[in-house]
């Protein structure tokens, strides 16, 4: 295993979890939700901010952090920012490995979604379903494992849209290491199928797609998030928009644009305001 793009990542991180932390934000109307017993399972939801013209889309984000790792509180930012826009803003967190597996999270990322589809704040509007990292992995298996939703009365309707920011799409194009097996183990088991997006991929896919990712991104190869796009090309040639940042790193698509006014940013924000 290359260790350079690795340390290269994990460099970029301390600065960026501090510029999560301390970055300057307008007061926020922020709900705790719980949808479980753990002290993990659960999410902030964000009102639009007063003044603000409400829009009938729900940004619907799950936070990354190799599934081991995260807050949503650390993505204050990204709150801030779309409901100064006027939109609902919801990040669920969810348990993490070792000490929980796959199925664990996967529940979670359920769970949390199927308690606040009850809420009144979902009621009549549809979802921009938002990943980065491990939670663009776990955000596509909710959209993608239809199963779920429909034994929980959703239909495909109710998403306007889908969002991976260097989210891991295809497990395929990820490399073998512990953190890996502990989330979802061996590459020839069950498991590891089910965890896997890319599977899921059916030839009545509808739902618009943006996927940005960055050509050095270190922890995530592009080519996973290629691989994935290509599939759904081959659906329909319109329904993915694959917005690829040149030298782009895994810290920077994941979590940089949230910081600082940059090209990720105004094309994430202005395909969301094409919905």
């Amino acid at each position: 295993m290359n260790w350079l793009p690795i340390i290269r990542e994990l460099s970029q991180l301390p600065p960026l979890i501090y510029g999560m932390v301390t970055a300057e934000i307008a007061p926020l109307r922020e709900t705790k939700i719980s949808f479980g017993d753990h002290n993990r399972q659960y999410m902030l939801l964000y009102e639009p901010m007063e003044g603000t013209v409400e829009q009938d889309v729900i940004i619907y984000f799950i936070h990354g952090g190799g599934w081991r790792v995260g807050r949503p509180e650390r993505r204050r930012p990204l709150a801030e920012m779309y409901t100064r826009l006027g939109y609902t803003v919801v990040m669920p967190t969810y348990r993490l490995i070792p000490k929980y597996n796959f199925f664990d999270l996967e529940y979670d990322a359920r769970q949390g979604f199927q308690t606040f589809m009850q809420l009144p704040q979902a009621q009549g509007k549809r979802i921009v379903l938002m990943g980065e990292s491990a939670g663009g992995n776990l955000a596509a298996l909710l959209l993608y494992k239809k199963e779920f939703l429909h034994d929980i009365g959703i239909s495909h309707d109710h998403f306007a849209g889908f969002i991976s920011m260097a989210g891991v799409l295809d497990m395929e194009g990820m490399p073998d290491n512990f953190y890996m097996r502990t989330y979802n183990g061996r590459r020839d088991s069950d498991l590891f199928f089910q965890s896997n997006p890319v599977n899921y991929l059916q030839e009545n896919e509808n739902i618009p797609v943006l996927i940005v990712h960055g050509t050095r991104d270190g922890l995530v190869p592009i080519h996973s998030a290629k691989k994935f796009a290509r599939k759904l090309q081959l659906i329909r040639p319109d329904l993915v928009d694959m917005h690829i940042i040149e030298n782009g790193s895994h810290m920077s698509v994941a979590g940089g644009w949230l910081l600082e006014e940059n090209d990720i940013r105004k094309k994430v924000t202005s395909w969301i305001q094409g919905l």
